[in-house]
């Protein structure tokens, strides 16, 4: 459930541990991925301190893999701070 909160809440540009669990507390789809269970905003810290530290990128650059292989995003183009490469 905390992996599904996480590789969400940063593809929402959500980073902060507070803003997570707030999150989860009033956005119906964090509500829905957490199957309206609430972690603290220190369980969010611990989870991505402890649990994801070293598999974090790992695990989003598979997710971004599965999206392109299922045709939802292009690894066409990249846009870093608005500029197109």
């Amino acid at each position: 459930m905390m992996l599904k909160v996480m590789i969400f809440a940063y593809m929402e540009n959500i980073y902060s541990s507070r803003k997570i669990e707030k999150a989860m507390r009033e956005n119906f789809l964090f509500m829905w991925l957490s199957n309206m269970n609430i972690a603290d905003h220190n369980t969010v810290a611990r989870f991505r301190s402890q649990k994801l530290q070293s598999a974090f990128k790992d695990i989003l650059t598979q997710v971004v893999l599965l999206l392109a292989e299922e045709g939802l995003i292009t690894l066409k183009q990249v846009y870093t701070h608005g500029t197109k490469i």
